[in-house]
């Protein structure tokens, strides 16, 4: 058997506006008939910037990572700057969107994931630099960030008094108040 490798031209254009917004994660069916419904799984997605959380119900195999989003057509590739656990693997997946569903086909390993949009407010990126991401959908904020070789993915939620850690790869970062210094840049080589 012959296999044909395609080439696809992947452009850094602004991401469809169908694919922008905070996902939730419903279902994974994995290549080895496994599923995953149980996880929490937060993606915010902006004209560019994405940052992705992924927590299973054990904690074992969590997740985080954030950058920026090319496509062609149909086809994404998430470009990873700030990742908690590289697997030295392509993200690159085909969209579909019917209503507030949004369905992904592994282009490289046959997985398929069902996202939930959980909420419609115009998501925009706070902070966007190649150690720290930060982006929001109304009231939830993700941030990923890497400092002094400590990587960190969070969900936050606004609240009367700032923004509160919801789920984090940092488990003792949860029910913390967001600082100032949080949402700002980190430096270089820290």
């Amino acid at each position: 058997m012959v296999t044909t490798r395609v080439t696809i031209a992947w452009k850094s254009d602004p991401v469809p506006l169908e694919w922008r917004g905070l996902w939730r994660r419903l279902t994974l069916q994995r290549s080895d008939g496994t599923t995953d419904t149980t996880s929490l799984v937060l993606w915010i997605q902006t004209e560019r910037a994405y940052v992705d959380l992924r927590i299973p119900l054990d904690r074992n195999g969590t997740e985080g990572f954030a950058g920026h989003l090319d496509h062609a057509g149909q086809n994404a590739r998430w470009i990873r700057t700030i990742d908690c656990a590289p697997t030295g693997q392509p993200d690159e997946g085909h969209l579909t969107r019917e209503r507030r569903i949004m369905t992904e086909h592994g282009l490289h390993d046959p997985y398929i994931e069902h996202w939930w949009l959980e909420d419609t407010a115009t998501p925009e990126t706070l902070t966007d630099t190649a150690t720290h991401i930060t982006v929001r959908a109304g009231n939830h904020l993700l941030l990923a960030r890497t400092q002094n070789a400590t990587c960190e993915v969070s969900h936050a939620q606004r609240v009367a008094d700032g923004w509160r850690i919801q789920n984090s790869t940092l488990p003792c970062r949860e029910g913390a108040l967001l600082a100032a210094q949080d949402l700002q840049p980190t430096a270089p080589n820290n």
